[in-house]
């Protein structure tokens, strides 16, 4: 099941290697989860999608946005 929330998680993880983060992306992420734990709990169901991902700059991107996500908090 995925999380129409935050469908851009796959826009700031995509499946090649693009070189630099979209962080007014990331940045927008960062803020919808500070905005409930309802909101956390999504993205984090949503980042652990990604993290599952066959590509390993899937998993990477998604690695770097949680780490950004839990340096905001």
């Amino acid at each position: 099941l995925v999380d129409r929330k935050f469908l851009i998680l796959d826009k700031v993880t995509p499946e090649e290697d693009k070189g630099s983060e979209d962080w007014g992306s990331i940045l927008y992420i960062c803020d919808k989860v500070g905005a409930s734990s309802a909101n956390a709990k999504d993205c984090l169901r949503s980042i652990i999608r990604r993290l599952n991902h066959p590509s390993p700059h899937v998993v990477l991107k998604a690695i770097q946005v949680s780490i950004q996500v839990e340096v905001t908090e």
